[in-house]
């Protein structure tokens, strides 16, 4: 019997043990974004520079990670498989190396936090002094903005942790775990020289002939205003003006007549100082979960733990219950 020949282990690719973090970075880049240039203006640099990473990558590898189209990078197969490997990679690539970095002294850590807006009034600011009092030494980056723009960065480990209130529809990353800080409560807000605010009562029915800030942006919120009304047989507003920017919203508020469905949470400093009034209305019952958002299977580093269980005291202190 003739025997079967050896295969010529020169001819075989073999997909080497290690691959550059950078490289992987400027890959996830394209991943998240679908787009070369988008991908290179996120992170500082050209788009040639991006261009070559993923080609120097993919031959590397001896896969293709895009399809390039007109519309942009559509990611292959092969790239789905490394984007979930990859963001682990990088993730743990960084904090290994602020750790170590903090072993040896040459600093005492580094600490990168993503924080949604509703945090923004007052658990935020307790939270960056108390932390700044309790570990002066820490460096600490602070980035701002909606969950869903800020849980692809903690998925891909340019976060340590995120803390947001994030829409009932919205779907995390399957590699993130979620732990509830408190429930945020929507309330009907007007500024306190309101005429119904005087009135001492808030219908439904005053409220539609009232002239409403809206954020059109956010369909389903306003769809749900909308159907409240509509479900109690009162029609829903007609006098609106569609504005995406808080900082304007609660400025017009303090000025006008104006009505908003706002987190409580948002409007927390105001109602304190008696400038704004907030109606809860059971036709109403909009709330949401207030999430601490971590990466599943890693583990935080020392200075980030420190942060987390900040904000865990300073949420129930202002939601007890």
């Amino acid at each position: 019997m003739a025997r079967k020949p050896k295969p010529d282990i020169r001819r075989q690719r073999f997909v080497p043990q290690t691959v550059d973090p950078q490289k992987l970075q400027h890959f996830l880049g394209v991943y998240e974004h679908g787009n070369f240039g988008v991908a290179a203006e996120a992170s500082h640099v050209t788009q040639q520079a991006v261009s070559k990473a993923v080609a120097k990558l993919e031959h590397q590898l001896g896969v293709p990670l895009f399809e390039r189209t007109p519309n942009g990078a559509k990611p292959t197969v092969y790239a789905h498989t490394l984007a979930r490997r990859a963001k682990i990679i990088t993730s743990e690539s960084r904090l290994a190396m602020a750790e170590l970095s903090a072993m040896r002294g040459s600093s005492a850590g580094f600490v990168q936090v993503g924080i949604g807006w509703s945090f923004f009034p007052r658990i935020a600011p307790d939270a960056i002094s108390r932390f700044r009092s309790e570990r002066p030494g820490v460096g600490l980056q602070v980035a701002g903005g909606t969950s869903a723009s800020l849980y692809p960065r903690l998925a891909r480990g340019e976060l340590d942790l995120v803390v947001s209130a994030p829409p009932g529809e919205f779907k995390p990353d399957p590699a993130i775990d979620t732990t509830t800080l408190h429930v945020e409560h929507d309330a009907v807000v007007l500024r306190a020289e309101h005429p119904l605010v005087r009135k001492g009562s808030v219908s439904l029915k005053d409220l539609s002939e009232c002239t409403w800030l809206v954020a059109l942006s956010l369909p389903d919120r306003w769809h749900a205003i909308c159907a409240a009304f509509a479900t109690r047989g009162i029609e829903p507003p007609t006098d609106i003006i569609d504005l995406d920017s808080l900082t304007l919203a609660k400025s017009m508020l303090v000025r006008g007549n104006y009505v908003c469905l706002l987190s409580e949470e948002l409007v927390a400093p105001e109602l304190k100082a008696g400038l704004f009034h907030a109606y809860r209305l059971e036709e109403l019952p909009l709330s949401r979960p207030a999430l601490l958002a971590t990466r599943r299977g890693a583990e935080l580093q020392p200075a980030a733990v420190v942060f987390r269980d900040i904000v865990c005291e300073i949420c129930k202190k202002y939601y007890p219950g």
